[in-house]
C-alpha cells in the first residue's frame, strides 16, 4: 500500500468531481453573459411587440431593445402614399411605399401606421394589407386589427409597399404615414413622416383646369395658363382686366348717347327762349 504505484483513489475522485463541476459552472456564466449581451442586441427580428403601438419606438436599452437611441440625423428614407390631393375616399386602397434614398443604408426593420398629421394623436387610422415583399411583413392589431404594419423577418430590402385601406367614417383631421425604420440594430430612425393627406369633400373635389401638387404641407392646385383660383376654375387677372375693358367701353357708349341726349335737350330748351323772346 505504501509503494511507488500506490493512488490515493479517495483523495483523487472527490477533487477531480470538484474541478468538473466548477469549470461546468464557469462555463454557463460565460454562456450566459455572452447570450444576455448578443440576443438583445438583434432587437425585434420577428417585429416590434404590441406595447410599442404607442410610441412607435424600439425599446433604447440593451436588455430589451435595441441598445441605441433614435437616430436625430435625416433620415435616408421616403415614406409616400399614392392619396390624391383631391382626398382619399372611405374604403378606398391606396399604394403606401417606403424606400431607402441611399445605396448604403437598407431597410431591416420597419413599423408603420397612419395617424394624425401633427403627430399628437397614437390612434391608427385604417388598415393595411397586401404587403410586397410578402415574406417580409404582417400586419398588427394597433388600435384595431391590421392597424399597423411591422417587419416579420430580419431580411433588408430597399423597398416596401403596402395597400392602404382608409376607413368607412374619415377622422376630420388631415392624415400622414409615420414608418419607424431599422437599418441596423443600432441605427434606426423614428415615425419617419409621408406627406399629409386629406378627406375627399366637395371643397377640393378637382382641380378643373390644372393638376395637384402636394408638399408635407399643403397641396393646391397648380393651374394651366389662363386660368386661376383654389380649383383653377376662374380666368386670369388679365381676363378679368379684359372684361372690365369690354364693360367700360359699353358704359362708355351708354354716356356718350346720354350726353348727347343732354345736349339736345339744352339745345331745345335755348331755341324756345329765344322764340319767346322775338314773340316779345
Amino acid at each position: 500500500p505504501n509503494g511507488p504505484l500506490s493512488l490515493n483513489i479517495e483523495a483523487f475522485v472527490p477533487v477531480t468531481t470538484r474541478s468538473l463541476v466548477l469549470l461546468a459552472m464557469k462555463l454557463i456564466v460565460y454562456v450566459s453573459i455572452a447570450l444576455v449581451a448578443i440576443l438583445p442586441a438583434q432587437g425585434y427580428p420577428n417585429g416590434p411587440p404590441l406595447a410599442a403601438c404607442g410610441s412607435m419606438a424600439p425599446n433604447p436599452t440593451k436588455e430589451l431593445g435595441h441598445g441605441a437611441p433614435p437616430m436625430t440625423t435625416s433620415p435616408p428614407f421616403s415614406v409616400a402614399i399614392d392619396v390624391p390631393c383631391t382626398g382619399y375616399e372611405a374604403g378606398n386602397k391606396y399604394k403606401m411605399t417606403l424606400k431607402s434614398t441611399s445605396r448604403r443604408f437598407h431597410i431591416e426593420g420597419l413599423f408603420c401606421q397612419v395617424r394624425k398629421h401633427d403627430g399628437t394623436s397614437t390612434t391608427a387610422v385604417g388598415t393595411f394589407s397586401d404587403f410586397i415583399p410578402q415574406t417580409k411583413a404582417k400586419a398588427l392589431a394597433c388600435t384595431h386589427p391590421d392597424g399597423a404594419v411591422s417587419h416579420k423577418v430580419e431580411d433588408p430590402v430597399d423597398m416596401f409597399e403596402a395597400s392602404w385601406t382608409a376607413p368607412l367614417t374619415p377622422p376630420n383631421y388631415d392624415l400622414r404615414v409615420f414608418c419607424t425604420v431599422v437599418h441596423e440594430t443600432d441605427e434606426y430612425w423614428l415615425k419617419v413622416p409621408s406627406g399629409f393627406f386629406i378627406p375627399r369633400t366637395s371643397n377640393n373635389n378637382s382641380c378643373v383646369h390644372g393638376r395637384c401638387m402636394k408638399t408635407n404641407t399643403t397641396a393646391v392646385c397648380q393651374c394651366e395658363s389662363g386660368y386661376r383660383g383654389a380649383n383653377c376654375d376662374s380666368g386670369t387677372y388679365e381676363d378679368y382686366f379684359m372684361e372690365w375693358v369690354e364693360k367700360f367701353e359699353e358704359w362708355k357708349e351708354v354716356f356718350e348717347v346720354y350726353q348727347l341726349t343732354l345736349d339736345d335737350d339744352g339745345h331745345s330748351g335755348d331755341h324756345d327762349d329765344h322764340d319767346h323772346d322775338d314773340h316779345k
